[in-house]
């Protein structure tokens, strides 16, 4: 790569993409979620049609497709496609939300964790654990509140 074509990359990393972060970061928060999951589904109305035209939607339903042996053009791989993109941006939307320090207690609330009696007894013996979550739910939200049980 060109020093020329290097340094675009690097004003991309190291200016552009932080820009993008900094914004929701300082924003996002403070919003109610109700509206943050409003902005969320604008994003994907927005930017669907993008992973149409950049082929990362194909790659997704080959995936998909893949795991329930069908074809990529199958309609149902499609429905799970666009709804798998769809969670991805809620998730990315949900995650800026509960990003802020001030929402520990509505994250506490709002992420239900299954078996938690479990992880407490594991806890106290010094053993660790395992978090199973589809791609269809937020599992960087339940990352976020078993680290909370921590902190």
């Amino acid at each position: 790569m060109s020093k020329k074509k290097q340094s675009k990359k690097n004003f991309l990393l190291d200016t552009f993409i932080p820009a993008i972060h900094y914004v929701p970061a300082k924003i996002v928060p403070f919003l109610p979620l109700m509206l943050v999951r409003m902005i969320g589904h604008c994003l994907f109305i927005t930017l669907y049609p993008i992973t149409v035209i950049t082929g990362l939607r194909k790659r997704f339903a080959i995936n998909i497709a893949y795991v329930f042996q069908k074809r990529p053009d199958d309609v149902e791989v499609i429905k799970i496609t666009r709804q798998t993109i769809h969670n991805w941006i809620m998730n990315i939307a949900e995650i800026y939300h509960f990003y802020h320090p001030k929402r520990k207690k509505r994250l506490i609330k709002s992420v239900k964790i299954e078996g938690l009696d479990k992880i407490n007894q594991l806890k106290k013996h010094g053993l660790g654990v395992i978090g199973v979550s589809p791609h269809f739910g937020n599992f960087p939200l339940m990352i976020f509140r078993l680290i909370s049980l921590l902190l």
